[in-house]
């Protein structure tokens, strides 16, 4: 791994470690196949304990369990109106939706693959983000402009913190116990404590932010833009914009790799996936489905 700015390829605009792929010899990345689920798929995520990934399907009021090796889908969970987001508490197993015209959050078993619980949130809930260290799940509440804050063991609505309008995608520092909410609307990032849920700060962005992920190694915060088509990272400990990168057309989901060396972001107008290193070196872009969300 390297950062040289000799290096040939492309620019690095963020600074710091990256990997370098030539074009020479088989591709990093391969499309393994595809699998048919709900309408809209919007939201995915994957429980640990199993391996099964969860996919929120917006138009079917339901949630796919897709067998990724068998690439097959295993299980429909009805859920309320509108499911836009979905999160995994890998604690206890437990999948939460946010079913946006419902104003709730469904909570599914996975052992069922049943909804066990509805909670009551803000006004269109659309994205989420789960705190295991504080045993909280954070909500975006588009409309309401708020921040629900639910129990995660008492599966009930503790608090709603101010946002701005559109609020949405939410990741949280657990290192540094912040929380970022995007406001879509607003494009901005309303930065939040995670111990007293006072709000911090306020980060002007580029327009149409919808996805968030943080580096948990240096807490840096990296946004999507979908209307700029660029990518913005924030320096979390300072609360201020450091640089952003164009990428294809229309991100609209982003997340941290799981060893936190790169970025996978889902760019909806492009049809593709790309991959960057943390400081924004391109590695790949991929062709999947058209117009692919969440990642």
């Amino acid at each position: 791994q390297t950062g040289r700015a000799e290096e040939k390829g492309p620019v690095t605009v963020f600074g710091g470690p990256s990997c370098r792929i030539d074009g020479a010899g088989p591709p990093a990345f391969r499309h393994l196949g595809e699998v048919a689920v709900g309408l809209d798929p919007e939201g995915v995520a994957v429980e640990a304990g199993s391996g099964l990934a969860y996919v929120s399907c917006s138009r079917s009021n339901a949630v796919s369990v897709v067998d990724v090796d068998a690439l097959e889908v295993v299980a429909t969970v009805p859920v309320g109106v509108e499911p836009i987001d979905i999160a995994v508490d890998h604690p206890t197993a437990r999948v939460f939706t946010a079913d946006a015209r419902s104003d709730q959050v469904s909570v599914i078993d996975t052992a069922s693959n049943r909804v066990v619980r509805t909670i009551p949130v803000g006004s269109y809930p659309s994205g989420m983000a789960i705190d295991e260290l504080g045993r909280r799940l954070y909500v975006g509440d588009a409309v309401g402009s708020t921040m629900s804050v639910v129990d995660l063991d008492r599966l009930e609505r503790i608090a709603a913190v101010p946002a701005e309008l559109g609020a949405g995608a939410i990741a949280v520092d657990l290192a540094n116990r912040r929380v970022y909410c995007v406001n879509f609307v607003a494009s901005s990032v309303t930065v939040i404590d995670a111990g007293s849920l006072e709000v911090l700060d306020r980060v002007p962005l580029r327009q149409g932010p919808c996805a968030v992920g943080v580096d948990p190694r240096h807490g840096d915060v990296y946004v999507a833009d979908s209307l700029a088509s660029t990518v913005t990272r924030i320096e979390g400990h300072r609360s201020t914009v450091a640089g952003e990168i164009p990428v294809p057309n229309a991100p609209v989901g982003l997340t941290v790799g799981s060893r936190a060396d790169r970025l996978y972001i889902a760019n909806r107008g492009d049809g593709s996936a790309s991959v960057l290193g943390l400081d924004g070196r391109a590695w790949s872009r991929i062709p999947v489905g058209a117009a692919p969300g969440g990642a």
